[in-house]
């Protein structure tokens, strides 16, 4: 969920799910939800090249420009790299908004715990049990919540090492003892290049409520320093460019997200 940010850090009041309707008899019945301020601070982010300005104007192969160009670029790709971390981080010191690692087999409720961790290898077996827990999920008062009913799309992440499993998993439609594969288009599938090993994840994107955010303070821009005056220049004899934005990126609703570390 890609929010915009208007200031240097954003707090958020995550409301734990929704109370579940009941029959109107007598007076309205007034349920508080259960609020947790979570707050993200914007950090600062920069990328800068420099060479020398012969060099720059004598490019007669356009080798150069082009790299000062695809600055952009990487700067577009950066919520990547940011979202790898938040997620390899969630099984431990990554914290939500209830202050438990985001993936947990015990976060706090009204009376007792829920998990959103999920052990073992991703096969039909683990990946059933997670959307089981899905369909579990409880707010703060230990009412049903459904995510399912949320809205979102229903995704399975996973790294290059299990792409292999969660095709075979997701897109074929027989298994290979060539009976039907009931999971066949269950989710839609993503393959994130930047995550190793077997970790996998189970989750909604694109609905209303979303278990990660993405706070934008100040979109990527791009400034050049290639000027004769322009210290840089005058001084070396360099020409720099220089990419700057603020933003950052943190957990939202565990309850939309099932974990594993694939073991």
């Amino acid at each position: 969920l890609e929010i915009e940010s208007t200031g240097d850090t954003e707090t958020y009041d995550l409301a734990d799910g929704l109370p579940q309707m009941r029959e109107w008899i007598g007076s309205r019945q007034v349920k508080n939800l259960k609020v947790w301020d979570y707050s993200l601070k914007n950090r600062d982010w920069e990328l800068t090249i420099a060479v020398k300005a012969n060099l720059f104007k004598d490019d007669r192969l356009n080798v150069i420009r082009p790299r000062f160009a695809a600055m952009g670029s990487a700067a577009r790709a950066h919520p990547d790299k940011l979202f790898s971390e938040l997620l390899t981080k969630a099984f431990t010191t990554g914290k939500g908004f209830d202050n438990v690692s985001f993936f947990n087999a015990n976060h706090p409720l009204a009376a007792g715990v829920q998990s959103n961790l999920q052990s073992g290898a991703l096969d039909t077996t683990t990946f059933n049990a997670a959307i089981q827990k899905l369909r579990g999920m409880k707010n703060w008062d230990g009412e049903p919540i459904d995510p399912f009913a949320i809205g979102g799309q229903l995704t399975l992440i996973v790294g290059p090492a299990l792409e292999s499993t969660a095709r075979a998993l997701l897109l074929a439609q027989q298994g290979a003892s060539g009976a039907t594969n009931t999971d066949f288009n269950r989710a839609k599938l993503v393959v994130f290049s930047r995550l190793s090993g077997n970790a996998w994840f189970l989750g909604f994107a694109g609905g209303t409520l979303r278990p990660f955010l993405f706070q934008v303070r100040e979109r990527p821009q791009v400034v050049a320093r290639v000027q004769p005056g322009d210290d840089c220049v005058f001084n070396r004899n360099d020409v720099e460019y220089g990419c700057q934005g603020r933003w950052e990126m943190g957990y939202g609703l565990y309850q939309l997200c099932v974990g594993s570390t694939g073991s």
